[in-house]
């Protein structure tokens, strides 16, 4: 691409980012208790990624029989299938889209636990109906979230992996079942992730070699169940399961403003 025209996307980018934090900071927590407080002044205002401790949760106990008794072998629900193939399966979400049966998806991830199969945020409204039933498991939250099955989404893999980009949202990502590391990267790196479009960075896993050459400093964080990490919008990430079955959950349900892809996003 030519530099003149990267420079000006980046410069772009970075307006949106300015603008969209502009309207976080002007926020106003209204009346929450002192620990809502400070995670809004310190974490979602501040737009700095933070950990949180979360209540245990029965959901915590899941296991795949479990969740195959819970939701049932026969329910349909849809997936991300065929990504071993296809090393742009992220920009190509919905080639990727499949339906099937709960309990061949889960018989899949058990004989082989890699990142061919994966239930992610893309289908969480055609599956909203289908995981119901686990919906109850999943509470109590923290006080700066709403319970809204229709702002919350089930990501259910193997050793998965998602490639470095930045969400359009604040997210609130919970681990349930498993580990994930979580690389994270800041907004004011943009120029060097070689952004290529919409949400999406060139680089693809970031790497440790590939951090050290382009002079970036990433953000590890392994998130094991029962501890939740808030990605605040414009902060790249990239996510890697560290184990054969992996079960987590993000809201966007925040009781605060939580936008940005209407905000004049330059993608």
């Amino acid at each position: 691409m030519d530099q003149a025209v990267e420079l000006d996307r980046v410069n772009l980018w970075r307006r949106w980012m300015s603008d969209v934090r502009a309207t976080h900071l002007g926020l106003d927590p209204g009346h929450v208790d002192g620990s809502t407080r400070r995670f809004f002044a310190m974490a979602y205002a501040a737009n700095q990624p933070a950990q949180v401790n979360m209540p245990r949760w029965r959901a915590n106990d899941w296991t795949i029989e479990g969740l195959r008794a819970r939701v049932g072998d026969d329910t349909e629900v849809a997936v991300q299938s065929g990504r071993n193939d296809d090393p742009t399966y992220e920009l190509n979400k919905d080639a990727h889209k499949r339906r099937m049966t709960f309990g061949a998806f889960l018989d899949r991830l058990v004989a082989r636990p890699d990142n061919d199969v994966y239930m992610t945020a893309t289908n969480g409204s055609e599956n909203q109906i289908a995981l119901a039933p686990l919906g109850a498991d999943m509470r109590p939250l923290p006080a700066f979230l709403r319970d809204d099955p229709r702002e919350r989404f089930l990501w259910i893999g193997g050793r998965s992996e998602t490639p470095l980009h930045h969400d359009l949202t604040n997210n609130f990502l919970v681990q349930m079942v498993g580990r994930k590391l979580v690389r994270m990267l800041s907004p004011v790196d943009v120029a060097r992730l070689d952004y290529s479009h919409a949400v999406f960075s060139r680089i693809g896993m970031p790497s440790d070699a590939i951090c050290a050459e382009r002079g970036l400093t990433p953000v590890d964080v392994v998130i094991e169940p029962g501890r939740a990490l808030f990605i605040p919008i414009g902060w790249w990430h990239a996510v890697t399961s560290l184990s054969d079955v992996s079960v987590t959950a993000t809201y966007v349900s925040f009781i605060w403003r939580n936008g940005g892809w209407e905000q004049g996003f330059p993608g």
